[in-house]
Parts: C-alpha cells; structure tokens; sequence
C-alpha cells in the first residue's frame, strides 16, 4: 500500500536518490523505521497546532510503500501534520549533513566552492526553484565550511588605549 506525505521539492529529490522511487517502510534501515515509527505515533498525537502551520508549506509529495502486515500489526496510519513535519525534518538533517560531507569531499578534490554546489545540484538534479542558492550558502557559513568575505576595518590608535592606571585615593 502506497501512502503519499506531503514534502519539499528537494526533499523528494534527495530521498529518491538516496532510498529509491518509492521508500519501502521496513525495519532494515533508519530511515523507514523512523517513518514507521512517526505513522504509529501520529495517530495518538493531539496537539497538531504548530505543526499545521509548517506543514501547508510543502509542495510535492514523498511516496512511501508500506506492506499490510505492518497494517495487521500496528493497525491503520494517519499521514498528520505531526508526521509530515518530523519526516521531512529528519529528511532535512540528513540533506545538509549530505550537502556539506560533499562539498568539503569536492573542495579537498580542488573544486571552488560554487563548482562543489553546481556538482551537488548535478547529482540530485536540484533546481533553483527546488532550493535557492542563497539557502545552500547559508547552510556552509552556519557549518563553518565557508566564510563570507568581510571588509577589513583597520582599528584606529584612538580605539587601543593604553591600560588605566588605577588611582588610590
């Protein structure tokens, strides 16, 4: 049986490169159990209010393929909000942890950084309408792989000073 959850463009892209067309929800890897384990908890979830919010913003849809016995052992699903915004979290973290582990491997390799993003774009065929250019660098100066180039501001004699000199009265 095929359950479809709501995800970002990028997201779908890097999952299909990464687990296939359709993820197969098993227990044989982290990603499918960790699936398995927000459907279960999604039906018992109530409190859906943050997570409504977060989850309008996803565009395409991420297929899972779930057997029936997990159906006759665990009962019926829920796509939830709660379930669609921890799945597309982790699939997040797992993205940028790929992105930047790639790009440092291309940097070592003599790539500029805007070549390792274009090679990382290549490999999952990412668009810029699928992720901005601007988020993929965001994500290397958080992670310390790139530092934006800043303008050098000589300090002036006037800012040093000397040490004070304590006065005792």
């Amino acid at each position: 049986m095929k359950l479809y959850v709501p995800a970002r463009s990028y997201l779908v892209k890097f999952a299909q490169v990464r687990y296939g067309s359709s993820v197969v929800v098993n227990r044989n890897d982290s990603f499918s159990h960790l699936c398995l384990m927000y459907l279960i908890l999604g039906r018992h979830r109530s409190d859906y209010a943050r997570t409504i919010e977060k989850s309008d913003r996803y565009n395409d849809r991420l297929t899972l393929d779930v057997s029936t016995r997990f159906f006759h052992d665990y009962g019926a699903y829920h796509i939830t909000p709660f379930t669609t915004v921890n799945i597309n979290q982790f699939l997040d973290k797992e993205f940028k942890a790929e992105f930047v582990l790639f790009v440092r491997e291309k940097l070592a390799q003599g790539f500029k950084i805007v070549q390792a993003i274009d090679a990382f774009r290549e490999f999952y065929s990412l668009f810029e309408e699928d992720i901005a250019d601007e988020t993929l660098k965001k994500n290397l100066q958080r992670r310390g792989v790139w530092k934006r180039k800043t303008k050098h501001v000589p300090i002036s004699r006037g800012v040093l000073q000397q040490p004070r000199q304590l006065c005792r009265a």
